[in-house]
């Protein structure tokens, strides 16, 4: 349901902005894609990563789609 809220705020134009850690952030999406990972042999190297204000649902997005675009393309080589 928060997810549901959110995605609405956000088409709406209204983007909560807090404190976002990246760290967090990317932990969160390389548990997502975990499998994807794994079955693709990647290996993903994460420098530590700021805390910064924004939306964290569109940072988490972002980061899901870098990365999971990149795996896809290492599967592919």
């Amino acid at each position: 349901m928060d997810s549901l809220l959110e995605y609405s705020s956000v088409t709406k134009g209204i983007a909560a902005v807090e404190q976002v850690d990246h760290n967090q952030t990317v932990k969160n999406v390389l548990e997502d894609l975990e499998l994807a990972i794994h079955t693709k042999h990647s290996i993903i190297n994460v420098p530590d990563l700021p805390v910064v204000r924004g939306n964290g649902r569109q940072f988490e997005q972002v980061f899901q789609n870098l990365i999971g675009n990149a795996v896809s393309i290492a599967g592919q080589a």
